[in-house]
């Protein structure tokens, strides 16, 4: 919910994390757009 990321964020900066925030209207669905995403996301990681 919007309530339960607003408070996930919140903590995030209270430790000084900057997240990247990804939303996919897919449910369970690993759609190209996610798929796309999590590459990029590994690809950094390395």
């Amino acid at each position: 919910t919007q309530d339960k990321m607003d408070a996930d964020l919140e903590f995030f900066h209270s430790i000084n994390v900057s997240p990247e925030i990804c939303c996919f209207n897919a449910g369970h669905e690993w759609t190209e757009g996610f798929r796309k995403s999590v590459g990029q996301f590994l690809r950094r990681t390395r």
